[in-house]
């Protein structure tokens, strides 16, 4: 089972063909659409959206959201 990050207050910023730009703990960031987790836990889903994201934890690594120790 793959392990997902929770972030708060995230801003849609933008809508692509393939990623949402979504404003997340200081950076803007494209967020693929099959990775964002599609559960009760997330709210965000279009531009303009502001809620909660749920990621794969290895793409917040790889976009720098999070540190590897936490």
């Amino acid at each position: 089972m793959r392990e997902f990050v929770t972030f708060e207050e995230v801003e849609v910023v933008k809508r692509g063909d393939r990623a949402l730009l979504c404003h997340v703990e200081g950076k803007d960031v494209w967020i693929p659409y099959v990775n964002i987790a599609l559960t009760d836990e997330a709210t965000i889903r279009r531009a303009g959206d502001c809620g909660r994201l749920v990621i794969p934890r290895w793409l917040a690594l790889n976009l720098g959201l999070v540190d590897v120790a936490a």
